[in-house]
């Protein structure tokens, strides 16, 4: 019988094996979704985005997100929650210029800079951090929380089967 810990590792793995990277014509790098990757992960990453257009940035850190949880000796699918703000410290841009070219990316994201602003003295480059942060967080709880219910569902298959 196949346990908790493998049906989650499973699906991390997999997960994780539906992105690939490519080059933009600008030299950039980017993650993206193989064409052949799952239902259910699209579904994820689609929720992730917002139902906004893709952005390179939300990709990048789904992408991380799955990896972080690939490399952490998880138990369970709740230990993934824990792990929450670890990812989001290990995501947040630690570059002016990086900062400015994530909120120059797209014109909503000036929304995250008046959600931050009351929040006390800083400076704005931790203005920028913070704000970038709040983003960060809503992606790596979506894909947490989606990851989490998707193994609970393959395990409640299994027990049905069993």
């Amino acid at each position: 019988m196949t346990n908790e810990t493998e049906i989650m590792q499973a699906n991390i793995k997999e997960m994780l094996e539906s992105f690939d990277t490519v080059k933009k014509s600008n030299g950039e790098i980017i993650i993206i979704l193989k064409v052949n990757s799952p239902e259910w992960v699209r579904d994820i990453v689609h929720k992730a985005h917002e139902d906004k257009l893709p952005d390179d940035w939300i990709y990048t850190w789904v992408y991380h997100t799955v990896d972080h949880i690939h490399g952490a000796y998880l138990d369970n699918v709740e230990e993934m929650e824990d792990l929450i703000p670890e990812i989001v410290d290990n995501l947040i841009d630690i570059y002016t210029s990086e900062l400015t070219r994530w909120l120059h990316s797209r014109p909503d994201r000036i929304c995250y800079i008046d959600e931050v602003e009351g929040r006390g003295e800083m400076s704005g480059f931790e203005i920028l951090q913070a704000a970038q942060a709040v983003e960060i967080d809503e992606v790596v709880n979506i894909v947490i929380r989606e990851l989490i219910d998707k193994i609970r569902d393959d395990i409640s298959e299994l027990m049905e089967v069993d």
